[in-house]
């Protein structure tokens, strides 16, 4: 009962914890041989100045990254990394790129730049060396590209002033469709109804499918199967709404 419960309290609880922990710590200090401080690193590290986890709170998270799993090889001198993907939304506007400096600062600016399937650089960038993280998300916020949705881009990275095989590294993950590929998400900026069309066209079963494709009421009425799932009867009503009075705004003669 009540009283048992106390006396394992008393005997088991915080406070008998941290009397044993009282007496037992003198007994670790002195077989330590009396000091309490930590042995030196024989590998100091430098942490560098670029934030752990970047926010992105002005866009829409595109593509996630696969699982980091290895790193490739180093940048710096002429080499260089290039991976491929296509955005599932248009404007796209920002690439995080999992990297790794190995526990040193960089002291060079990392180069990207974007390109279509033809090779044509459609954006390019150089990144200070404050802003490249280690082992966490190097950010590359860029102009927003609106023809990106179900478009195959490249992305390519370089450091040509770091010295051949000691730039930074990024993380790549076999795990990726292609295997092997460099750990990078997608951020996009597409509008409500944008989004709402994506998700039709990865909606399960053909009968989603052979509506988009025939019937433009059958459409309306899966996006609003899929408000009414995703966000309640009262906005979904709110966007019946705004649907039929644009309708009978268009229908009025002009």
């Amino acid at each position: 009962g009540r009283a048992a419960r106390a006396r394992v309290h008393a005997h088991l609880g915080p406070a008998a914890a941290a009397a044993r922990w009282a007496e037992t710590w003198p007994r670790l200090v002195a077989a330590a041989g009396g000091g309490t401080d930590p042995p030196p690193s024989t590998h100091p590290e430098t942490p560098t100045a670029a934030a752990i986890e970047p926010e992105a709170p002005a866009a829409y998270l595109d593509t996630p990254s696969p699982p980091a799993e290895t790193t490739g090889p180093r940048l710096g001198g002429e080499a260089v990394v290039e991976t491929a993907f296509t955005p599932r939304y248009p404007n796209l506007c920002r690439l995080d790129v999992h990297t790794s400096t190995f526990g040193a600062a960089t002291t060079t600016p990392l180069e990207v730049a974007l390109l279509d399937g033809g090779g044509t650089i459609l954006r390019e960038a150089t990144i200070a060396p404050a802003d490249v993280a280690d082992d966490a998300w190097t950010a590359w916020e860029l102009d927003p590209l609106p023809q990106s949705a179900g478009r195959r881009l490249r992305l390519r990275l370089g450091q040509p002033g770091a010295p051949a095989g000691q730039g930074a590294a990024v993380w790549t993950s076999l795990s990726a469709p292609a295997g092997a590929g460099v750990c990078v998400r997608l951020w996009s900026r597409p509008t409500r109804a944008e989004v709402a069309d994506v998700a039709m066209s990865l909606a399960p079963g053909a009968g989603a499918r052979a509506a988009r494709a025939t019937s433009p009421l059958r459409v309306l009425w899966h996006k609003g199967l899929h408000s009414l799932r995703s966000q309640g009867p009262g906005m979904t009503a709110a966007r019946a709404y705004r649907y039929a009075r644009r309708w009978l705004r268009a229908q009025r003669p002009r």
